[in-house]
């Protein structure tokens, strides 16, 4: 403001509240200016005018102030006390939580491990086990690959580099979704029962279901790998290209990740009861067995692969040729019950026609295999789930009370005691129609009538309920640049299988017999019509796995591609990430990071819930009060693998923490 000079104070003033109303400046501001002013503002005549001007605004300013004081003090008594502030707006009653931000005022959470990364890319992603084996998956895409050829290629260094959980002597289930044809389809490349495998063999000798050679089943991966490739593979990435990689690293050596060292560390002891375990994972530099960072060399198993990557038809010679004598050989040799009929009668199976819910939520479908996949109970149990709540729904139900866990337990419930029912749907017509219906509104709705309030015991949904799963899984999921899609899980069934491995090919063989004959070694009074599991020949066992998609029938696009390694928590760990990121629109780091629960149903031992650390006390307590019996879990839940689609159409992948090893996501 520019300084005036008056013989007395009125002319000042007159132009201090005419520069005040051109520059709209406080008026409060120029009382404070005029009167700090060493102009001639000071004599009587000078301070009688700003009273006389200055006094009514100050006391209309004062007024104004008192009213808006008791407007807000009414409205706080009047404040609804029972209302909440969601987890992102009550900024003074949240922590973080990775990057979740919880709500604290009543329930108190804690963080997880900050192990986990949420990643975001532009064109396509590939999350595996192993994060040298999605770069290899990254490559394939850059070179103008597929989702099926990524598949294949990081499969291929999977059952390489994770020798416990995944290979040629395994088997997987596969889920591919067609962006052009808004279309999905299977791969069933699971292991198969042999034909001279005997039921009275295994009641007589229940331990030789679950290690040795008799607990090995035909694997199915080769075939598998190639049908996928001849099938759904662009065209422009060669079969032995995909391979080569794998071959170069073993021949070369790779570094040993913490998992393995956990797991050969475990296992110590049959391992080193058995040579052909011993020779391959004891390092001979040191006399040990493998640490984390140790190079690994693996030369038998490389010129194994190299025989398949420059082979015109691999899977001939691998169920027909000169692979194929090596282990009938084998088999032979060790008494197990696969023969060369076996190997040749073996053919992976696809189905153009596999199960889809497309009135899942909205826009969206879900899709994934029929039996022998568990993909109709996962499904299912989010089904059930979404029933209870809608697009407005608020995600602080998930943080500020137990409505939410209760759902999650019972809907479990609900949906494994339709497990006893699955088989392999491929040789049981009635397996198929029943995992169709489960896709259906009546069916879900048939089911919801059996929920209320409380918990309910596990004989109110079924009798029996048991699905025997080892930690000797790997999942794989990726988005091409094209929008397609593959889910994939591969299994040897339990950690490094049947502890057996062919020293003339490299390959770990699995020990997937344990799922026809252990649960009826456990329970023969179970009625034969609810052992829709048994035995007979080539037929493949039921699984956990369920490579999952979600995707929106309108738009054609993926949503999220989803799928876990682990036990037989798979289902219910699936299920809780399609939730809480569908339903709720949490972020895939939010949703994969929360701590898990999952329902236990068996007549084999009372039913309980397990929970992993990480739910307040408070949240326990509520549930316990329905009447659940919860248990704290020592060790974490199946590790989730998935890609979700943003709200701004960037795919997000987040490294599961719950597996501490090297696997962060590729893309680009």
């Amino acid at each position: 403001m520019r300084r005036l000079s008056s013989e007395d104070g009125r002319f000042f003033a007159q132009a201090a509240r005419l520069d005040n109303d051109v520059l709209a400046i406080p008026k409060t501001n120029m009382l404070r200016l005029v009167l700090d002013s060493d102009d001639s503002v000071s004599t009587p005549m000078s301070l009688m005018y700003m009273r006389r001007k200055g006094l009514p605004w100050l006391t209309a300013a004062f007024g104004i102030l008192s009213f808006v004081l008791i407007i807000a003090l009414f409205a706080l008594i009047m404040r609804d006390p029972s209302k909440k502030a969601t987890p992102l707006e009550d900024s003074e009653n949240c922590k973080e939580l990775g990057n979740v931000s919880m709500a604290v005022k009543k329930l108190s959470w804690q963080p997880p491990s900050v192990a986990s990364s949420l990643v975001r890319f532009k064109n396509a992603a590939v999350t595996s086990d192993n994060s040298v084996c999605s770069e290899i998956g990254r490559d394939v895409l850059l070179r103008g690959g597929n989702a099926a050829d990524a598949a294949i290629a990081v499969l291929i260094c999977i059952g390489a580099l994770n020798p416990h959980s995944s290979g040629l002597g395994g088997g997987f289930l596969l889920t591919l979704y067609k962006r052009k044809e808004k279309k999905c389809v299977t791969v069933n490349a699971r292991e198969a029962i042999p034909i001279l495998a005997k039921m009275s063999w295994f009641e007589a000798n229940p331990s030789d279901a679950v290690v040795g050679y008799k607990s090995i089943a035909t694997p199915g991966e080769l075939h598998g790998l190639w049908t996928t490739f001849k099938r759904f593979g662009s065209g422009r990435i060669a079969w032995q290209d995909l391979i080569m990689p794998t071959v170069k690293l073993l021949s070369a050596g790779y570094p040993v990740s913490a998992l393995l060292e956990q797991l050969l560390e475990h296992k110590r002891e049959p391992i080193l009861n058995e040579s052909s375990m011993m020779h391959a994972f004891m390092n001979p530099s040191t006399n040990h067995l493998y640490k984390e960072g140790e190079l690994l060399r693996n030369t038998v198993l490389a010129n194994t692969l190299r025989q398949l990557a420059t082979s015109p038809e691999p899977h001939k010679l691998f169920y027909h040729g000169e692979i194929a004598r090596q282990i009938s050989n084998e088999m032979i040799e060790y008494g197990a019950f696969v023969t060369k009929v076996d190997l040749a009668a073996y053919e992976a199976s696809v189905d153009e026609s596999p199960l889809i819910n497309d009135h899942f939520w909205g826009s969206l479908a879900i899709c994934g295999p029929a039996p022998p996949s568990s993909f109709a109970i996962t499904q299912l149990i989010v089904t059930l789930i979404a029933k209870w709540y809608n697009s407005s729904s608020d995600s602080k139900v998930l943080y500020e009370s137990d409505e939410f866990y209760h759902h999650f337990l019972e809907a479990q419930k609900l949906a494994f005691a339709q497990t006893i029912k699955l088989g392999d749907g491929s040789s049981v017509p009635e397996v198929h129609l029943l995992a169709v219906n489960m896709t259906s509104p009546f069916y879900v709705q048939q089911l919801l009538q059996h929920i209320d309030g409380n918990a309910k015991n596990s004989v109110h949904y079924s009798d029996d309920y048991s699905l025997d799963e080892r930690d000797g899984t790997s999942h794989i999921s990726i988005v091409d640049t094209y929008g397609n899609a593959a889910s994939v899980t591969s299994s040897l069934s339990s950690p490094f299988g049947s502890m057996r491995r062919s020293e003339k090919l490299g390959i770990v063989w699995n020990d997937d017999m344990r799922h026809f004959f252990i649960p009826l070694a456990r329970s023969p009074e179970v009625p034969t019509s609810k052992q829709e599991n048994q035995k007979q020949s080539q037929k493949r066992s039921l699984t956990s796995i369920s490579p999952t998609v979600v995707f929106d029938k309108s738009t054609g696009e993926v949503q999220m591609v989803i799928g876990a390694a682990g036990d037989s928590k798979v289902m219910s760990a699936i299920g809780y990430v399609i939730a809480r990121c569908v339903i709720f629109n949490e972020t895939i780091k939010q949703a994969i990071d929360s701590p898990r629960l999952h329902a236990h149903l068996s007549s084999f031992s009372s039913s309980y819930n397990e929970h992993e650390p990480g739910f307040p006390s408070e949240l326990i307590a509520m549930l316990e009060q329905r009447g659940y019996k919860l248990v704290k879990t020592k060790f974490p839940f199946s590790v989730v693998h998935a890609v979700l689609r943003d709200s701004s159409r960037y795919l997000t992948v987040c490294n599961d923490y719950r597996r501490q090893t090297h696997m962060h996501p590729a893309g680009f």
